[in-house]
């Protein structure tokens, strides 16, 4: 695979950073208000494999649906790609006891699914599914009111364990 495809693919789940950043509470329904807003995004991106290091900025800006959803909207111009936007939803599934996330952008051609679970202990949002790319999974770490960083791993074609091809750290404006 090669690194415009596969970075094109990371951006394909950049959504999916912006919106989990849920707080889990009790029963799991979770408060999404905090993560209402606009936000800075220092994105760093690598093949696995590689030393090189991609970087690039970007903005999001967060808004709730009703008292249920988080839609964020996320743009970036991203090294040797142009312009990059995309938007996710996230909220709590009460039937599936799980967050659920859902992810479009300018580069995809299909909507990325990805579902997971708070823990309250750690502050960490963990995420898994599929996408463009294949299996992957989410993490995003809750460090306080004003920053979060998340992090994408990537089940790369023949490989058993995930690989790390992206972090983006956020700060609230």
């Amino acid at each position: 695979m090669n690194c415009r495809k596969i970075l094109a693919c990371v951006f394909i789940l950049c959504g999916l950073l912006s919106a989990t950043v849920a707080y889990g509470q009790g029963d799991g329904m979770g408060v999404l208000k905090d993560s209402v807003g606009k936000w800075k995004a220092e994105i760093k991106m690598w093949t696995p494999g590689s030393d090189e290091v991609m970087t690039s900025t970007g903005t999001e800006s967060s808004e709730m649906l009703g008292e249920n959803w988080l839609v964020s909207k996320f743009a970036a111009e991203m090294a040797g790609m142009g312009p990059f936007s995309g938007v996710g939803i996230i909220g709590y599934d009460a039937e599936k006891k799980k967050y659920v996330n859902h992810w479009v952008d300018s580069t995809s051609t299909s909507m990325s699914h990805f579902e997971g679970t708070y823990d309250a202990a750690t502050k960490t949002l963990t995420m898994t599914g599929k996408d463009q790319m294949g299996e992957g999974k989410h993490t995003t770490v809750i460090k306080n009111a004003t920053t979060r960083v998340f992090a994408m791993y990537a089940k790369m074609e023949g490989a058993k364990d995930f690989a790390k091809v992206m972090e983006i750290t956020y700060t609230k404006e």
